[in-house]
């Protein structure tokens, strides 16, 4: 299933996207050079790209729906890696208690 994912992420994304698995069923995706609406349109992307997956062969009957935790900061934000991490972290469980398919995203890191 996390092969399927995958695929679908890299085949929705820019080639100047990074997908990289960073737990056990959760993705990172950098976006360089997206603003806060660019953002939203490509999470809305990866959840329809999900939603379309065809799960043949599996016990699967209603698909599998995502949860997208987003930020958006500029170069000169002066966020280090695990705080970066932490605000993503805290999107996504958000987004995870609000349902599936849902993208939350942090407003307050966001770029200008």
């Amino acid at each position: 299933m996390l092969k399927r994912i995958a695929r679908a992420f890299r085949d929705t994304c820019r080639v100047e996207d990074v997908v990289a698995r960073t737990g056990s069923d959760e993705f990172t995706i950098f976006l360089p050079n997206t603003n806060p609406g660019g953002t939203i349109i490509a999470g809305e992307k990866l959840i329809s790209s999900v939603r379309e997956i065809s799960w043949p062969g599996t016990l699967l009957k209603g698909g599998v729906t995502i949860s997208i935790g987003a930020t958006c900061v500029t170069h000169d934000a002066k966020l280090t890696l695990p705080e970066l991490m932490t605000t993503l972290a805290r999107e996504l469980a958000q987004a995870k208690q609000s349902g599936g398919n849902r993208l939350v995203m942090n407003a307050k890191q966001s770029a200008r």
